[in-house]
């Protein structure tokens, strides 16, 4: 009994055979039953005062529902009090649309459910009209609890909450943004403009889920005419059904959905939401990209500029395998460029899984879908199954326009695309030859192991009086069965690109090691070397993630590049399913050298350290926050709990050194 009570247990008392079969039950449905998270952390500022709020989403196993809940954040880094739950209205008075594979349209006919929707359901009795309204989130014949715990009458699954499991699509915070896009010839005064009147709309948290819906919920009140349909907090005011996740909801309404030995869940809209700003029919509009993920080869694209007028008439596009073949399973955001050629794009990697098994780089009109440019990459030898990670983009000359970009694949090959020239036509892979593309680097470790790169990398500027772009990057990949047990050496990266050749191995880098792991005033923490990096004769650094044995780090998202460092959250999986994934690290490095700062970010105690390892879980990435000298980084971990790590700010330019586009959230 004590040892239970002091780890926070149970402690099962049991005189009976059946009592130990009914002691283990429990114990199984408490794990199944544990809420757990896997998304990121979204803040509505980049400041750290009374107003900042952040916003974490979870999942329940077992039950197969999500919630996401906004919290104050103290400006001591700590999560303050909950603001709201998200919730969803009555079924009958919800916004709901969906595409029939040829336009948008109000998801609110049984003509919408696909042919084998009564197989989906698998229940006996079971109507169209029935199944619709489930869906919609009416419970009327949802099966219940009598007094003694047991499901009873009713005819569909019983949903403990409406709100579907959010796993790998990360919450997106939609306010008054300014992306400074006043530079570009569209721009100027009617971009200021927009900005100012972005100011009076709705504020929004728009976030996938796995009951097959994006979901739009009210952060913020919007003022004036038109703007007032955001005045309850964490309401759902409106929602999109791709046609890929409609044609599977059905099965949601299935008793033995997501059940022991009965049918296994399914991932339906599961990719990571993207909001930004485009001129596109003549008018600035707010745009939101998003993916199904796992849940399918899927990307739209939302008119979102005012939320409470969303509609059929806002659905720009949709776009499936049934488009075009090289889309995978797209596990990234995709991105909003305006290009050299006048047009407004969506620039995306194709994801895995696809069915050439390529790694393609697509460029979209954000307008209407149309094919820009595609970028369809030979794998190299001994690869069969490959795909492209998410891109970034940068602007050479600082006009606003994308003039290259970067992107890795699953065979860990970094490709740069040269996009600078009027036509479409005449863009091309950097480097090599149209037959013969070469990348700018191939990651592989000591051993010639390749290694994949499944995010998109960080620019940044390179030493003073050095030409080029640095590109940040770091490799491994965990979105396949058997990937938590790989133990091949995974690294970080930091690249000179100077625009005249590609880097040929790691002999043209300089290697950081990881000098030290320790316990200091009871946090784990790094060190790593400070070796200097001779830019005459080299490319750039970079570090192995395997101190004391390789245990399976990696890294699985986007760099940071702030506070004139580069960050990096790196994942260490555990194969143990009852230790909620495993743990994570922020990792500090020098951006030239890779190495560890003299001036760090990171004090424990009276010590500087390199990396801090967080007991939380997996957290995929930080939000960082600032005032003054004052920073935090916090991270929300697959315990479904925040860890929060407090920084020592150098004084000096907190913000510079980023070359291509982030977000700016005032």
């Amino acid at each position: 009994w004590h040892a239970a009570l002091n780890s926070r247990g149970r402690f099962y008392p049991v005189e009976r055979a059946e009592e130990i079969i009914e002691a283990l039950e429990d114990i199984a449905n408490r794990i199944e039953r544990r809420i757990a998270a896997s998304a990121s952390v979204a803040a509505n500022s980049t400041r750290l005062d009374t107003d900042t709020e952040v916003y974490l989403a979870s999942f329940t196993a077992a039950e197969w529902t999500g919630a996401l809940r906004a919290y104050r954040l103290e400006p001591t880094g700590a999560l303050g009090g909950l603001l709201w739950t998200a919730s969803i209205p009555a079924h009958n008075a919800r916004l709901l649309v969906t595409h029939d594979g040829s336009q948008a349209v109000p998801f609110n006919d049984v003509a919408l459910l696909p042919g084998d929707w009564a197989s989906q359901v698998g229940v006996a009795g079971a109507t169209a009209a029935e199944v619709l309204a489930y869906l919609r989130g009416d419970q009327r014949h949802e099966q219940r609890f009598n007094e003694a715990g047991v499901l009873i009458g009713g005819k569909y699954r019983k949903r403990n909450a409406l709100l579907g499991d959010i796993v790998n699509s990360d919450p997106v915070y939609a306010g008054h943004q300014d992306y400074g896009y006043n530079v570009l010839p569209e721009g100027g005064a009617s971009y200021t403009s927009f900005v100012q009147a972005k100011k009076n709309r709705v504020k929004m948290i728009y976030i996938g889920a796995n009951d097959g819906m994006l979901h739009g919920f009210a952060a913020g009140g919007g003022t004036g005419s038109g703007n007032t349909c955001g005045d309850t907090l964490g309401k759902e005011l409106f929602a999109y059904i791709p046609r890929t996740a409609r044609l599977h909801m059905p099965v949601l309404a299935n008793p033995q959905y997501g059940q022991q030995g009965g049918i296994a869940h399914r991932f339906l809209v599961d990719g990571p939401p993207y909001v930004g700003d485009a001129y596109i029919g003549g008018s600035w509009k707010t745009i939101l990209l998003a993916t199904t993920g796992a849940g399918g080869r899927t990307i739209f694209a939302l008119d979102v500029t005012n939320p409470c007028e969303f509609g059929p008439s806002k659905v720009l596009w949709e776009r499936d395998e049934q488009w075009d073949n090289d889309l995978g399973h797209m596990l990234h955001k995709p991105i909003i460029a305006r290009l050299n050629n006048g047009k407004w794009a969506a620039v995306f990697g194709n994801g895995y899984n696809s069915a050439q098994r390529k790694a393609v780089l697509f460029i979209v009109d954000l307008e209407n879908g149309s094919l820009i440019k595609k970028f369809v990459l030979p794998n190299p030898s001994g690869v069969t199954d490959n795909g492209l990670a998410g891109a970034s983009l940068y602007d050479a000359n600082n006009d606003g326009v994308t003039d290259y970009v970067y992107a890795g694949d699953m065979a860990g090959r970094l490709w740069k695309f040269d996009v600078s020239a009027n036509s479409a036509a005449t863009w091309t892979v950097a480097y090599g030859t149209s037959d013969d593309p070469v990348p700018l680097f191939s990651a592989t470790s000591a051993s010639g192991t390749r290694q994949p790169i499944t995010s998109a990398p960080e620019l940044g500027r390179p030493p003073s009086g050095v030409n080029g772009v640095m590109v940040y990057f770091g490799t491994g990949r965990f979105f396949a069965s058997g990937d938590e047990a790989d133990r091949n050496v995974q690294s970080v990266y930091g690249l000179l690109d100077n625009h005249l050749s590609a880097i040929t191995g790691r002999d043209q880098l300089v290697a950081q090691t990881i000098t030290e792991e320790s316990a200091v005033h009871g946090t784990t923490v790094r060190r790593s070397s400070r070796n200097l990096v001779d830019y005459a004769h080299k490319r750039g650094w970079y570090l192995d993630l395997n101190y004391g044995g390789n245990r399976g780090e990696r890294v699985l998202s986007t760099p940071r590049r702030i506070f004139k460092r580069v960050l990096f959250t790196s994942i260490v999986p555990e194969q143990d399913p009852c230790n909620f994934g495993g743990r994570s690290w922020l990792l500090e490095f020098d951006p030239h050298e890779g190495s560890m700062p003299e001036q760090g970010l990171f004090i424990v105690g009276d010590q500087a350290v390199s990396a801090i390892q967080t007991n939380v879980g997996l957290i995929d990435t930080f939000e960082f926050l600032w005032q003054g000298d004052k920073a935090i980084a916090v991270g929300y971990g697959s315990k479904a709990q925040t860890a929060t790590i407090h920084m020592s700010v150098p004084p000096q330019g907190m913000r510079t050194g980023r070359v291509s586009w982030r977000e700016i959230i005032q």
